[in-house]
């Protein structure tokens, strides 16, 4: 799918390349560009129109209510942040992860850039995947439950 992103380009303290780091508009609201290929890589989500995401938030709190454990809404978001990629499909062989907001440089996979951009910001369109659930929707209510449950126990958030 192609998007209209906002570009900026930063140099790798480590290697010394430059990056290109995609953002979507103040204005896109419920959508969001989510990572994969180990934060290298971006794929887009709009969480208003996934029908996976409310169903998934929904699961989530019925398992803490039945935990007894309240959190505000900024900790449930970031609990749900943390393992909502467990939906998803995997893109191109790796795993997304809806956590990580902190990019990493293609060349050699640092995380440390120069604050002063390499280039001057532009907006642009470029092709980027879209998030699917096609593995998630094959199982039936008790199995999400059940790994939902079991993400949070690993998170040891229950």
């Amino acid at each position: 799918m192609k998007i209209k992103v906002r570009r900026e380009a930063a140099k790798c303290t480590n290697c010394g390349k430059i990056n290109e780091f995609y953002y979507l508009s103040d204005f896109s609201y419920g959508e969001r560009l989510v990572l994969f290929h180990n934060g290298m890589s971006y794929a887009y989500i709009n969480l208003l129109k996934d029908d996976v995401y409310n169903d998934f938030i929904d699961k989530v709190k019925s398992i803490l209510n039945l935990h007894q454990k309240e959190f505000s809404e900024e900790k449930l978001q970031n609990i749900i942040n943390h393992i909502f990629g467990m939906t998803c499909d995997r893109i191109q062989e790796s795993e997304i992860d809806f956590a990580m907001n902190h990019k990493k440089c293609i060349y050699c996979a640092a995380d440390d850039f120069e604050d002063l951009m390499a280039e001057p910001e532009k907006i642009i369109c470029v092709e980027m995947p879209n998030v699917t659930h096609h593995a998630w929707k094959t199982l039936d209510d008790a199995k999400k439950v059940q790994r939902i449950e079991k993400a949070l126990m690993e998170n040891k958030v229950i």
